[in-house]
């Protein structure tokens, strides 16, 4: 749970009224803490109303960051079920698709089956792939350097990847697991991200530095995953209960002093 430490200069007492005054503030406000959020659909809904892009939506229910597989094609699915075109999406980790595609060669037309590869039992979750046809459109070594505000300089490596072109998608996928929180990615695969309507990534905060400026609008989409924040999906086995926020009518409970 919430744990508040004070440092006090000799005098406990002081030192204990304020750590329960922090105690009782961050009580008070417990529901400031939870993120709502909204079924997948009805995000996906929204980014069919904004008329210019670029709009990033970010998938953060499937963010490796977090400990997602980074295969869940269930967003771009339903991207492409509503009618959104104009896409670039991913990077989607699938070693094996990505191998197909780069062998395949760019200007080859191919249909394979993409992500869905990576069971997910502790949430009951199995590997849904998808099956995609397109050109391939550019392949990688998927190596780049971040030139962003974050983690500005560090040399990253998406290992071989490669850009399948669907028609309404450019379907970014790699070979390593990667977060996208900079733009650079992109570049080594011929990719101007401004110049299209839906940037379609799977992260929650660390794309913020650098898609928000190029952003006409940033959806968050509570994907399918390991990663999501709806804790009635998770089966906890070794907390004690009741919990807050799984349990609302959890009372105030100090330990330790």
């Amino acid at each position: 749970g919430l744990s508040v430490i004070v440092v006090s200069d000799g005098d406990k007492a002081a030192g204990d009224a304020l750590r329960d005054e922090l105690l009782d503030l961050a009580w008070e406000r417990r529901a400031d803490f939870i993120h709502d959020f909204e079924p997948m659909t009805a995000s996906i809904a929204r980014a069919t109303s904004v008329s210019a892009g670029p709009v990033v939506l970010h998938d953060h229910g499937d963010n490796c960051g977090a400990g997602g597989v980074t295969d869940v094609m269930a967003v771009l699915a339903q991207c492409l079920e509503q009618g959104l075109d104009d896409i670039v999406a991913g990077p989607y980790c699938d070693p094996e698709a990505a191998a197909i595609l780069i062998d395949a060669g760019v200007g080859a037309t191919v249909t394979l089956e993409v992500g869905g590869k990576v069971d997910m039992p502790a949430r009951g979750l199995t590997g849904q792939p998808m099956s995609l046809t397109g050109t391939v459109t550019a392949v990688s070594d998927g190596r780049y350097k971040v030139t962003g505000p974050m983690m500005t300089g560090m040399a990253m490596n998406l290992g071989p990847t490669a850009v399948l072109d669907i028609g309404p998608a450019l379907v970014i996928v790699c070979t390593n697991p990667l977060e996208p929180f900079d733009v650079d990615f992109y570049d080594v695969l011929g990719i101007d991200p401004t110049e299209h309507r839906i940037l379609l990534i799977k992260s929650r905060q660390h794309f913020r530095a650098v898609f928000e400026p190029i952003a006409q609008e940033v959806i968050g989409v509570a994907g399918p995953g390991v990663c999501s924040e709806d804790y009635s999906v998770v089966e906890f086995e070794h907390i004690r209960r009741p919990m807050y926020p799984m349990d609302l009518d959890t009372p105030k409970t100090v330990i330790g002093n």
